[in-house]
């Protein structure tokens, strides 16, 4: 039995740093994306960035639409880019929230 809880305990270890290294950024009331590159976009709110999202299956060009599915982005949500689903392969929360 107490062989089961280390093991366990163990794995959960393995997993720790995945989950802490995981950022979200709340994209709900943003204001414009600018694209970075053909796949990371910068979100921003009043001027400001919010959130940097790099894309897995999906490339933007200059006159891509953009959007949100959900309002909370996290490493691998779904979001749509010219109609198609696109995962966010990493999502870097870029500002803090400030209030409503």
């Amino acid at each position: 039995m107490a062989r089961l809880v280390i093991v366990i305990v163990g794995i959960g270890f393995l997993f720790v740093p995945a989950l802490l290294s995981a950022d979200c950024a709340s994209v709900q009331r943003y204001s414009f994306i600018m694209f970075k590159t053909d796949r990371d976009l910068i979100v921003y709110r009043d001027n400001l960035p919010i959130a940097e999202i790099r894309l897995r299956n999906c490339r933007l060009s200059a006159d891509s639409t953009v959007f949100f599915t959900v309002g909370l982005m996290c490493d691998g949500a779904i979001l749509v880019v010219d109609g198609q689903k696109c995962e966010a392969f990493s999502v870097k929360s870029t500002a803090f929230e400030h209030g409503p």
